[in-house]
């Protein structure tokens, strides 16, 4: 009886860990802080970012591609940025150029205005979004994504294997 639980038990946490990697989907790189230290970065560096309310599809290469949603109340949707939208460029940085994306949406400020440029169906459109600061339920959402995605998957692996290790020695 006591195996069958240990088997139960290892079979839960593999699942788990297999639930949480799978909404990885294969990003190139994972977190290589502890889970703490990693919250500790994350929460310093949300408070008071600038936000426009975007939910962005990435590609294979990590280039964000098209919104896949805009979050109701946002600076987005009320410039008028839409579900379906294809991301060209922000402030004339290439969408596709992920690096550069990145580094430039970490020096916008909440207040500032970014300048959008959308193909919507054979349409381009540029599109002024004034940024707002960054909700704490975003901040929280956020976080609570990246430790599923990078840490609890990990974390959790090791408790299985930990698991049927101590399994394995009491046979």
């Amino acid at each position: 009886m006591k195996r069958f639980i240990a088997l139960l038990a290892v079979a839960a946490f593999a699942t788990m860990a297999m639930n949480a990697y799978a909404g990885h989907e294969g990003s190139a790189s994972k977190c290589t802080e502890d889970a703490q230290t990693c919250l500790n970065h994350m929460s310093a560096k949300m408070k008071g970012a600038a936000w426009a309310g975007l939910k962005l599809d990435k590609d294979e290469k990590g280039a964000y591609t098209k919104v896949k949603g805009v979050e109701p109340g946002s600076p987005a949707e009320q410039a008028g940025i839409q579900a379906g939208d294809v991301l060209v460029s922000i402030n004339g940085v290439a969408a596709e150029d992920g690096d550069a994306i990145k580094k430039m949406k970490s020096e916008l400020k909440a207040g500032s205005t970014a300048t959008y440029t959308v193909r919507r169906g054979t349409e381009s459109k540029e599109i002024a979004v004034t940024l707002a600061t960054m909700p704490e339920s975003m901040i929280a959402h956020n976080i609570g994504t990246h430790m599923m995605e990078s840490h609890v998957s990990a974390q959790t692996a090791d408790a299985a294997s930990a698991t049927t290790k101590t399994a394995e020695a009491k046979k």
